[in-house]
C-alpha cells in the first residue's frame, strides 16, 4: 500500500498487486475517528480480498493512533460492498439520500 495524494485533510492511497495499481481510497483522519472515502477495487482484481485487506490495513492504522471510529460511506445501491462492510463489522449509522454513513468501534 502506498500513499498518493494529500488534499483537504484527505491522504489518496493505493493498493499494489504485482506492479499492477489494483485499488484506491482516501482517508480522512478526524479527531476520534478515520473516515475512508472512495474505496474503489478494479473490475478485473474483484473478489479476491483486496478491499477486505484495505479494511484491515486501516483498522491497524486506528489501532496504532489509538482513533475510538473507523467510518466510510457506501452508496445505498452498491448491495456487494455493503455486504463486504457488514461482514467486517461496520453498522448504519446514518442514512443520506443516496448512501449510508457506516462506523465500526475500535
Amino acid at each position: 500500500m502506498g500513499w498518493a495524494v494529500y488534499n483537504h485533510g484527505s491522504i489518496g492511497y493505493f493498493v499494489k498487486l504485482e506492479e499492477q495499481i489494483v485499488a484506491v481510497f482516501t482517508l480522512t483522519i478526524k479527531h476520534e475517528s478515520i473516515f475512508i472515502s472512495s474505496l474503489a477495487v478494479s473490475p478485473a482484481y474483484r473478489r479476491l480480498g483486496i478491499a477486505f485487506f484495505t479494511l484491515a490495513e486501516v483498522e491497524k492504522l486506528c489501532r496504532r493512533m489509538n482513533t475510538k471510529w473507523l467510518e466510510l460511506s457506501v452508496l445505498k445501491r452498491n448491495v456487494p460492498a455493503r455486504k463486504l462492510y457488514e461482514k467486517f463489522g461496520f453498522s448504519t449509522a446514518k442514512e443520506k439520500r443516496w448512501s449510508y454513513i457506516l462506523t465500526k468501534r475500535i
